[in-house]
């Protein structure tokens, strides 16, 4: 887990500086087990429209643990549109 808090930091600190997907932000967030900020990273991706993020939310098993979240549910029908 240390080297995944290392790598959030280094995005957030890019971040300050420029862009840096929300989608990549999410996923360490997901492996760290922090649910609240995952979720919440995984709406700012949808809010700049991040090409990639039918795919992550899709079959993609890195956000399995948050399939049981109500909002993530929600973001899955705004992605997909059902």
């Amino acid at each position: 887990m240390g080297e995944a808090k290392q790598q959030l930091h280094i995005l957030l600190d890019r971040a300050q500086k420029g862009y840096v997907p929300a989608i990549s932000v999410a996923c360490i967030y997901t492996g760290l087990n922090d649910r609240e900020q995952a979720v919440e990273s995984l709406g700012r991706a949808y809010a700049q429209k991040d090409i990639w993020l039918s795919w992550h939310v899709g079959p993609l098993f890195i956000f399995d643990d948050l399939r049981s979240d109500p909002r993530f549910a929600d973001l899955r029908r705004r992605v997909f549109g059902t």
